[in-house]
């Protein structure tokens, strides 16, 4: 595994070096942590597919949807997050970091299938409101769980961080991320939707491609998969980056300190 060790760093928060070091991070590391984002994604394909009649799925169906996804980015985060946390602590990071996230996967996907609660809901109310079909309807549905999902995303998106590096279990890493987060939830927004526009541009492009060039659609579902996954990664590397400056900051741990998982 190749990784790229950071040096130290000021311990004021900066949105620009957040980001900087985010892109920087997983651009270097992207060799290993490609194949490992698509590794772990593959438990979505455990879910159902979509009716090709355009029917909603059935809810015991939903569920199963909701719990692939959320073991999906649990697997993530628990493969990436030590390794990251040791390239900010200027160490190199080897397999066992990658292996030792694994032993709380369970309290992760927990958190984050709390943490995707309005997304359940949106597909709730996708399927009780069947009135609202129309195009101006769906927008407005879509935007305001939308602004719902980014809200609570702002409060609770350092928790699988602070499971795995904490050793706590998903309520105390949910009340974590939310102490943690205080007074920089307008950052983290920021620097949440510079990526996400970025992701959002290319799933639509890669929906788009069969109208511009003739592709089969296996290859047109396999780009979709590596956009998602590699999103997955990018974004456990960005919000480890933010635990680490964030508890810097608030707390003025240095980097040897900022963990004993690995002691």
């Amino acid at each position: 595994m190749t990784v790229d060790v950071a040096l130290p760093r000021p311990t004021r928060f900066s949105i620009g070096r957040a980001l900087g070091d985010s892109i920087r991070i997983f651009a270097r590391n992207v060799i290993w942590l490609a194949p490992v984002a698509c590794a772990t994604r593959a438990v979505v394909l455990l879910a159902p597919e979509p009716a090709e009649d355009g029917s909603t799925l059935a809810w015991s169906d939903l569920i199963l949807d909701d719990i692939t996804d959320a073991l999906a980015s649990g697997l993530a985060d628990a493969a990436i997050i030590l390794v990251i946390l040791q390239i900010l602590r200027g160490h190199r990071a080897s397999i066992g970091d990658m292996a030792a996230g694994f032993r709380f996967v369970v309290p992760m996907v927990v958190a984050t299938a709390i943490a995707n609660l309005p997304w359940t809901a949106w597909a709730i109310i996708d399927q009780l409101w069947e009135t609202g079909n129309t195009l101006v309807s769906v927008v407005a549905r879509w935007l305001l769980i939308y602004a719902i999902a980014l809200t609570v995303y702002v409060h609770w998106a350092l928790s699988t961080q602070a499971i795995v590096i904490e050793r706590i279990g998903p309520v105390a890493g949910l009340l974590r991320s939310v102490r943690l987060t205080k007074g920089r939830r307008w950052a983290i927004f920021g620097l949440t939707m510079i990526p996400l526009i970025i992701v959002m541009a290319l799933s639509v492009g890669a929906w788009a491609l069969p109208n511009l060039i003739a592709v089969d659609q296996w290859l047109v579902d396999a780009l979709n998969y590596l956009i998602s996954a590699l999103s997955t990664a990018y974004f456990a590397v960005q919000t480890t980056v933010l635990y680490y400056y964030l508890r810097r900051e608030k707390e003025g741990v240095e980097s040897g300190e900022i963990a004993h998982v690995f002691d």
